[in-house]
């Protein structure tokens, strides 16, 4: 095997590691990518994941909301024909509840990099105390990293308890 694809194999482990001495000589690297995607992530393989990311999903493991998007992201990076960055985040705020989901989409955010950054944001910005008379007063609106108020009309009524007056997600 060429030196680029003996490092490759020895950085696999568990049944990739045990596939690649089945390998024999693949001489270019892009010929082990393609035997590797071919035996581990086939156009079957693909289909479960793509349909399990379409699927209606609403966050409610254990893992962060920042977790999910990051290991959602990772899942689906490698998919073909791959899904358009924009795709991926409106799926991706289908996850969320309807509070945050409505004002980062109002953010329009183009990459999934961005996403995560505004998702990690709202998890680690401390959030005050629930009270409901100043929540009245932010129910249409919330304000962005940079300051600016960022209408959130789309907002549902069902979410009104998971808002914090100095949040800016919870509008």
């Amino acid at each position: 095997m060429h030196y680029t694809c003996n490092v490759a194999c020895s950085r696999l482990s568990g049944r990739a590691k045990k596939w690649s001495y089945t390998l024999g000589s693949i001489v270019l690297f892009n010929h082990f990518v393609e035997r590797f995607r071919r035996h581990f992530w086939c156009p079957i393989k693909q289909e479960k994941v793509r349909q399990e990311f379409y699927r209606p999903h609403y966050h409610q493991d254990t893992s962060s909301l920042q977790e999910h998007t990051i290991d959602w992201i990772n899942k689906v990076r490698y998919l073909y024909p791959p899904i358009p960055e924009t795709e991926k985040i409106e799926r991706l705020l289908s996850h969320y509840p309807r509070s945050i989901s409505n004002t980062i989409r109002n953010l329009r955010l183009q990459t999934v990099d961005e996403l995560v950054n505004e998702i990690s944001y709202y998890e680690y910005t401390p959030k005050p105390m629930n009270n409901n008379q100043n929540n009245q007063l932010s129910i249409n609106s919330a304000t962005n990293r940079d300051g600016n108020e960022v209408s959130n009309a789309n907002n549902s009524s069902q979410d009104n308890g998971n808002m914090n007056d100095n949040s800016r997600y919870h509008g």
